[in-house]
């Protein structure tokens, strides 16, 4: 429940929102990846 609720999650979800709006695109793929690799990155220095 956390994770719904915290500030990476809500900016991950204001870079994708407007891309939900038509068929994904590579730029779409692009962005999800991005942040995967932000939040691993993140865990992984702690």
């Amino acid at each position: 429940m956390a994770m719904h609720l915290s500030k990476d999650r809500e900016e991950a979800f204001k870079r994708v929102e407007p891309l939900f709006e038509g068929k994904p695109t590579p730029h779409f793929y692009e962005v999800v990846i991005s942040h995967m690799k932000y939040q691993r990155t993140k865990m992984l220095n702690k």
